[in-house]
């Protein structure tokens, strides 16, 4: 999770500590990478991170290519690795499970 910006409440910090003990498993358990974008407010003034899809849809092909995995295992909420996903299976024929 890219850190929160400043000026945060004390709601929005709450609502993102799940997600940060989550993101600190992983970090200990030394199995996985973490990738983070960067966080904008909307006009309402709502947090969404942004920045994520593409970084991740960016290196899953680049390291297709450079033969870096045999499976990779995507946990995302939308469906725009869609495409990335569809491009590494069918040119570099690498097994990519995803979750949603």
């Amino acid at each position: 999770m890219a850190p929160l910006p400043q000026g945060t409440t004390p709601q929005e910090h709450n609502a993102y500590s799940g997600q940060r003990r989550f993101f600190e498993f992983i970090r200990r358990s030394k199995r996985g990478v973490l990738r983070f974008g960067h966080f904008e407010r909307d006009p309402s003034g709502k947090l969404h991170e942004k920045g994520v899809d593409v970084l991740l849809a960016t290196e899953r092909v680049v390291l297709a290519a450079k033969d870096a995995y045999y499976t990779a295992i995507v946990l995302s909420g939308d469906g725009d690795l869609a495409p990335a996903v569809e491009a590494v299976q069918g040119i570099y024929k690498r097994r990519v499970v995803v979750a949603m």
